[in-house]
């Protein structure tokens, strides 16, 4: 299945993401995708250390800190029976959500990140990311990660790292007591702003503030398609103006998320070319458009499309 984005028009605001969505009726799975493209992974002891690559202070703080300190990769750590207890994850952050390549993640991003690896001796998971426990947001993050890996979850409500400030004191309280105390580290993220209207540009949909939505001034489709989508399951990037959501005839599901939000109190307008293979009988079952708010934001992956239809699509 063939999407191409050189029709599509858009009114962005906030509030709801729209995925579209293709489904295989056989066996709908998501293949493993490669996470790790921003990503460090230490191995010291019984810990997991993962850091954002480009926190260079940190990365270096952990290579000369940890005792015994090996990088490992992540397909070790699919692979490789490790004796992991510990996981300090070490990033910028937010109420809830983690900087992980380069992308605001959800507590479901990082659980399901976590469960790719064969970690069976896993006790607990220690965020040290500015403000990821605060708040309801914050704490229902936590907890969700604690349930969903029956693990201890340990986070901080403010800024990490500032002062020398490594105390975790959401969830399972924690102190890490050996990091230098460094009142210039903090894992505290300044985005650009270009408009000072307290919105950073990257959730911000008028960047200039004149009046003129982003997209529309950028030409979608002139645009990068890793900057509006994420891409999810199957789907690949197939040209500059193209991705296919299932490369393969059978037992694959693709789903292409919206990096931007729809608000359904203005109007908005979305329009795809849609190739639906030429295998008779085989091949793309079917393509929907989905609106959803799950907390999982551009990481939310449905399953079966089985009777699942706001309008029937008419191809002509």
């Amino acid at each position: 299945m063939l999407i191409t984005q050189r029709n599509i028009v858009c009114k962005i605001l906030t509030k709801v993401l729209f995925l579209l969505l293709l489904f295989n009726i056989d066996n709908v799975y998501s293949k493993v995708e490669q996470e790790d493209s921003y990503l460090s992974f230490f191995k010291s002891g019984t810990d997991l250390i993962i850091v954002d690559k480009e926190l260079m202070h940190i990365k270096n703080y952990v290579k000369s800190a940890f005792p015994d300190e090996e990088e490992i990769s992540l397909e070790q750590l699919f692979k490789q029976d490790l004796d992991i207890k510990n996981i300090q994850l070490f990033s910028h952050g937010k109420s809830g959500e983690l900087y992980l390549n380069r992308e605001w993640k959800s507590s479901g991003y990082i659980a399901k990140l976590i469960k790719k690896m064969n970690l069976e001796s896993l006790q607990g998971v220690r965020i040290y990311g500015c403000n990821f426990g605060e708040n309801l947001k914050g704490n229902s993050a936590v907890n969700f990660l604690s349930n969903e890996l029956n693990v201890l979850v340990s986070a901080s409500s403010n800024i990490t790292g500032a002062l020398g400030d490594w105390v975790l004191e959401v969830g399972d309280y924690y102190e890490l007591k050996n990091y230098p105390k460094n009142t210039a580290i903090n894992l505290q993220l300044q985005l650009q702003d270009s408009d000072n209207d307290g919105v950073a540009d990257v959730f911000d949909d008028d960047d200039d503030n004149d009046g003129i939505y982003d997209c529309v001034e950028r030409q979608i489709s002139n645009s990068n398609l890793e900057s509006l989508f994420k891409f999810n399951g199957s789907a690949v990037r197939n040209s500059d103006t193209e991705f296919i959501l299932t490369p393969d005839e059978f037992n694959q599901a693709g789903s292409a998320m919206s990096f931007e939000k729809i608000d359904f109190s203005n109007d908005f307008n979305v329009q795809f070319k849609a190739y639906m293979g030429d295998k008779d009988a085989t091949g793309a079952d079917g393509v929907a458009i989905i609106f959803h708010n799950d907390p999982n934001g551009v990481d939310a992956f449905g399953t079966r499309g089985e009777g699942l239809a706001l309008q029937v699509l008419s191809l002509e």
